[in-house]
């Protein structure tokens, strides 16, 4: 238990100042006094921005049920937590629209906020501060309104704002508190409370004007001046050096942009297609397995939704090629059942939905709505609708609910991967060296998203109500054209924001190939084909190119998340591999050979992959070829291509690396097998001469001991002749004869002695004839 602090001891002029701008700094030191900072962390970590997952409701309110319970014996000490969670709240929206986690922490501060905590005046204020608190919740709907860009539904939440901030300055205005200590905290909830009645009443009234414009009301020039003047007074105000005054100026700076346009020409659109284009790209399986598996998924169903049909992908001629491997754009496709999406406004748009898994591996997800007859802020909504920072709206699919287009798309395009990789593994496939590099799937809804607006027929609505066909080069000059020709933004900061986006005229994609009224564009995540004098047919074409172009991203992620993934197993392997070069017995080289063969292959496949995008054969003229070309470098495929060359030269560079480690480890093992080759040779010399010199010591020997026997016999057969026959006294030489032969002996056994010496040291024989006598 924290120590009891005697009174509020809390610099409220700081406060103040930085409650203005979203900062708490001093608040939290000040709650710190009844707080010990785990306990003071279990508020903060439900409104973290990185932490993962949705906030508990349960959770939530035990959790700021134990702070109330630990700050109800300080003084003041419900009301100052109650600030402070308002004001981390606020802090946290400034930063993020995760709506969600806000308005878990919100509900919990509502229900665990005493009613009653220790006097009367702090009572008053406790209530004041959790319905300010509680008026965030409509405040963050009418942020989500301008996401939507939906005039009628920001006058709604903007007018629920409203109804609870009035109650609370007639109840602080009429009250003053009577302990002297808690007035600057009525000041501060005072204050809180005018800003945000002036801000949403600048809300309110940019709303009303952007619903009359879109109206075509007649005193549209009128009420424009009026709210545009109202807002600039409560900026200057109330609203003066508080974020929201910043605010404030972004809906009266569109209300002025819209209002120089009042006496331009209005886009119109009669009759277009809108194609939402979601790529996802699985690189650790090959684009032909995964066209053969989904073939297969008839009847299963992604996360619910069904797969009611599953067909060739049937595509114009545009993509006949006379490629000599037979390479070529096509696939399977698979049917999913229609979404409907309800606008704010309750309106129903449905979408035709289908997966379309591709022989390049390019594959996507494609959601087709068509627009008839709609204005350009009905454009604007549909166009916006594919963004993840479009605001939430109904979205239903065979009774499956979602807040966002982009959300349903990643759950079916994730449950696509898995029943095809399951297919796969099942199957037990083979994909080759590299099937272990990279992710199984690479999928990102807000970042590879592309829209695609084909239309056929466009029209400029003039201030009079006047209609008039537009061509191509029409639309740059009317109302409307800075949506067309700009990428979708983040959160919308107004309603149809788009008035004040930067005009810059792109180049046209269809100039040299189309006709004189053709009209392309293709920004970082929109592609707009305008052809009035073309057929149907021909719009089909350009369609799939553009398309076929949005679907390419993940591809190259894919690859080059392969690349990465070798890289760095490269950069751990070799190292290890040159610490063992000198060790006995040697690194084993299998591991060495296999990564220069997956270095080689994952090369040879990205290199294929650029040939193929580039090549002319990919479709059938030059002309589509340089449409396709134009699209390209507009959507910054090419900038993709030279990040893919940048990773292959980073991995041809490790690839010399390892092979020099693998020619230094051949080396090496090569020097030692020689050595120890001829250290092995000059033993068996070795042991060669000696076993000669053994044999020829002993032989030396043998002949010596057999002249010695014979000379004994001799002498032995001149004494029995002697004994038998008396031969030395019958002759009288057989005793010289008997010397002769022994001395005979003596001189044979000399020779064979120094014979056998010369043969078992022939080099010191040698030396020892070259004497001089």
């Amino acid at each position: 238990m924290r120590a009891v602090a005697a009174a509020l001891t809390v610099d409220w002029e700081q406060v103040a100042d930085e409650w203005r701008v979203r900062k708490n700094d001093t608040l939290r030191g000040a709650l710190l006094l009844y707080l010990s900072p785990a306990d003071l962390d279990l508020l903060e970590e439900m409104l973290r921005i990185s932490a993962s997952g949705a906030v508990n409701e349960d959770e939530a309110r035990r959790r700021m049920g134990h702070l109330f319970t630990v700050v109800a014996e300080q003084p003041h000490g419900a009301l100052l937590l109650t600030l402070y969670t308002y004001s981390l709240c606020l802090e946290t929206w400034e930063l993020s629209t995760g709506y969600a986690r806000i308005t878990v922490v919100l509900d919990a501060l509502a229900e665990e906020a005493p009613v009653v905590s220790g006097s009367e005046a702090g009572d008053a204020l406790l209530r004041a501060a959790v319905a300010l608190a509680e008026a965030q919740e409509p405040s963050m709907a009418t942020e989500n309104a301008f996401n939507c860009s939906c005039p009628v539904t920001a006058q709604q939440e903007g007018a629920a704002v409203l109804d609870r901030v009035r109650p609370v300055l007639d109840v602080l205005g009429r009250r003053e508190p009577g302990d002297p200590e808690l007035r600057p905290v009525a000041d501060l909830l005072t204050q809180d409370a005018r800003v945000l009645a002036a801000y949403f009443d600048c809300v309110q009234r940019a709303a009303a004007v952007v619903e009359a414009w879109i109206g075509g009301a007649d005193d549209i020039d009128e009420r424009l001046s009026q709210a545009e003047e109202a807002i600039r007074y409560a900026e200057q105000g109330v609203l003066r050096n508080d974020v929201y005054g910043t605010e404030a100026r972004s809906h009266r700076l569109a209300l002025e942009a819209l209002h120089r346009q009042l006496g331009r020409r209005r886009i119109h659109v009669e009759d277009a297609t809108v194609t939402y284009c979601y790529p996802f790209s699985l690189p650790r399986m090959s684009p032909g397995l995964a066209v053969e598996l989904a073939g297969s998924l008839g009847g299963r169903s992604f996360g619910g939704v069904q797969v009611e049909q599953v067909d060739d992908l049937k595509l114009t001629d545009v993509w006949r090629s006379n490629d000599e491997r037979g390479r070529s754009h096509g696939g399977v496709r698979l049917v999913l059942a229609p979404l409907r999406v309800t606008t704010l406004a309750g309106q129903v748009v449905q979408y035709d939905v289908e997966m379309r898994i591709s022989r390049l591996g390019n594959h996507y997800l494609r959601m087709e709505t068509r627009l008839l007859d709609a204005d350009i802020h009905v454009v604007n909504q549909t166009l916006r609708r594919a963004s993840m920072l479009m605001g939430e709206e109904h979205i239903d699919s065979a009774g499956l609910r979602w807040t966002k287009c982009g959300d349903y798309a990643d759950r079916v395009i994730r449950e696509c991967a898995v029943a095809l990789t399951a297919l796969a593994d099942g199957r037990g496939s083979d994909e080759g060296p590299t099937a272990q590099y990279g992710a199984q799937l690479v999928v990102d809804v807000e970042r590879f998203f592309t829209v695609l607006l084909s239309a056929r027929s466009i029209v400029l609505v003039a201030p009079d109500g006047g209609r008039v066909r537009a061509t191509g080069s029409d639309l740059p000059d009317a109302t409307g054209y800075s949506l067309l020709s700009s990428p979708l933004r983040p959160a919308a900061v107004a309603l149809e924001e788009w008035v004040m986006y930067d005009f810059k005229e792109p180049e046209n994609l269809f100039a040299g190939i189309g006709f004189c009224e053709d009209l392309g564009i293709r920004t970082s995540n929109t592609t707009v084909l305008y052809m009035p004098n073309a057929p149907s047919w021909v719009h089909l074409g350009y369609e799939e190119m553009a398309e076929f172009v949005a679907a390419l991203p993940p591809l190259f992620a894919g690859l080059e998340s392969r690349l990465v993934d070798l890289s760095e197993r490269l950069d751990k392997e070799v190292p290890d591999l040159r610490q063992r070069l000198h060790q006995l017995p040697g690194p084993d080289l299998t591991p060495l050979y296999e990564r220069q063969f997956e270095v080689h292959h994952l090369e040879a496949e990205s290199e294929r992959l650029v040939a193929l995008l580039k090549s002319p054969r990919l479709c059938q003229s030059s002309s589509h070829r340089q449409f396709l070309d134009a699209v390209m470098d507009r959507a910054v495929v090419r900038g993709m291509e030279s990040d893919l060359h940048r990773q292959l030269a980073v991995l041809s560079h490790q690839h010399d690396r390892l092979t020099r480690v693998v020619d230094a480890v051949v080396s090496s093992r090569r020097r030692e097998e020689q050595h120890s080759r001829e250290e092995r040779e000059r033993q068996d010399a070795l042991d060669r001469q000696r076993e000669e010199e053994a044999r020829r010591v002993q032989q030396g020997r043998l002949n010596v001991l057999l002249a010695f026997v014979g000379v004994t016999a001799l002498a032995e057969l001149f004494g029995w002749l002697d004994n038998s026959f008396g031969v030395r006294t019958r002759w009288g030489w057989a005793p010289w004869a008997e010397l002769a032969v022994i001395g005979l002996g003596i001189v044979l056994i000399v020779v064979l002695s120094r014979a056998s010496w010369q043969r078992s040291h022939p080099g010191k024989a040698e030396h020892a004839s070259d004497r001089p006598a």
